[in-house]
């Protein structure tokens, strides 16, 4: 049985380690640190590799080198929600929109998952990143993306911290207003024709376009590229995930530059620029 190889969930491989990523598949390994400490060499062989889940929310860098990636099938976490003083080093919607059309274009639009993640509420609720919701999913649809992936904040120490410092502070609704907010959402996105899913979401079972989430989903990725790969459930991620079975080759101690205030894993500083870390190391 082949792997999903996952690269992604801890920082954004895509975005700035892309060299080291291209560099791994040619040597046919990827060597990492787990995030318990522990050294693993994952094997990248193509006839070894099911998929490869890319997870971004700036796919220029890729768009320029996917020829590198031409043995592999490919699926597509492209993270567009549009919160400026939230997300200070993302490159502009425009530019992000253009780059889901290309994918969507290059590798079909199945293999595109649109993410609106996370749901943000800040000062004591009067304030969300929702506005810009109905017109992302206009666009997405318009290109023939038609599953969108969300999930509320989860309010980390670390991440409460920062917002407070960057007087954005992080508000965490009660459950009818989460489900109030999930069911329009929901009915949004139905009127674009787009399946929304709830990523690591308890307490919102029966609302209407909403299903759980499975982001690595072994069975669609067979459905799209035949082959087996792993049905089973990844006990690795925390107790609400419910997706399959893959390997990451990312690290937390890789920081991702994009700055976003809400990050629960190693952002950059706020004033970065975003550059391509990737060729300094």
């Amino acid at each position: 049985m082949k792997t999903v190889i996952s690269a992604s969930r801890r920082t954004d491989i895509p975005a700035f380690y892309l060299p080291w990523l291209i560099h791994s598949i040619q040597m046919g390994f990827a060597d990492i640190v787990t995030p318990r400490g522990m050294k693993k060499r994952v094997d990248l062989h193509p006839d070894r590799v099911h998929a490869i889940v890319l997870w971004s929310k700036n796919f220029r860098h890729f768009l320029s080198r996917k020829d590198a990636f031409q043995d592999y099938n490919l699926y597509f976490h492209f993270t567009l929600n549009d919160c400026l003083e939230l997300e200070p080093n993302i490159p502009s919607l425009k530019e992000r929109l253009a780059q889901g059309k290309a994918l969507a274009e290059s590798y079909g639009p199945g293999c595109v998952n649109w993410r609106f993640d996370p749901v943000v509420f800040w000062d004591k609720g009067r304030r969300n990143n929702t506005g810009r919701f109905a017109y992302i999913a206009e666009k997405m649809a318009g290109i023939g993306i038609h599953r969108c992936t969300f999930s509320f904040c989860t309010h980390y120490r670390k991440t409460v911290a920062r917002t407070r410092t960057a007087g954005v502070p992080l508000y965490d609704p009660p459950l009818d207003v989460k489900r109030e907010t999930a069911a329009r959402l929901g009915r949004i996105a139905r009127d674009f024709g787009i399946e929304l899913f709830a990523c690591s979401q308890s307490g919102l079972a029966g609302i209407e376009n909403v299903s759980v989430a499975r982001c690595i989903d072994g069975a669609y990725l067979q459905e799209l590229f035949l082959g087996k790969c792993s049905q089973a459930r990844d006990v690795g991620q925390r107790p609400q995930c419910h997706c399959t079975k893959s390997v990451d080759i990312g690290s937390y101690a890789l920081a991702c530059h994009h700055g976003c205030l809400y990050c629960y894993a190693s952002p950059g500083l706020a004033g970065d620029s975003g550059r391509d870390v990737s060729r300094e190391r």
